[in-house]
């Protein structure tokens, strides 16, 4: 082989393996989450439907997402622990959430800030 041909094919090969690879799978909790709060009365104004869009997780388990439902949408920082997540909603009517990742659903509970209601809550990847 000629030596321009070695060193073609050795900068080729640097420069393969400089690039990210293909096979580096999205994170689990990337993506939109629907579900309901369980625990509220049927008269609450905001409804019990929501949804959690979450796009990005980094690589110390803390995720940027957008929590949603009738009274709009909220930016919310989650943290990610295995298969936990958690994360809370800002104000008086905010509350604190705490979920466990089984298959395509996330489940846990709800905690009012202020409020003292509590409650289940299931969301299920769209």
């Amino acid at each position: 082989m000629s030596t321009i041909r070695l060193i073609a094919i050795a900068a080729l090969l640097v420069f393969a393996s400089a690039l990210p690879s293909h096979s580096q799978q999205k994170h689990w909790l990337i993506g939109s989450w629907k579900g309901a709060l369980g625990g509220l009365s049927t008269s609450n104004k905001y409804g019990s439907d929501r949804i959690l869009t979450v796009k990005s997780v980094t690589p110390d388990g803390t995720a940027a997402g957008v929590w949603e439902g009738q009274a709009g949408k909220v930016a919310v920082k989650l943290t990610v622990s295995g298969e936990t997540v958690t994360f809370s909603t800002p104000g008086s009517q905010g509350a604190t959430y705490q979920l466990t990742h089984k298959g395509n659903t996330l489940e846990g509970t709800w905690q009012g800030s202020g409020t003292g209601k509590s409650g289940p809550i299931s969301l299920t990847k769209q």
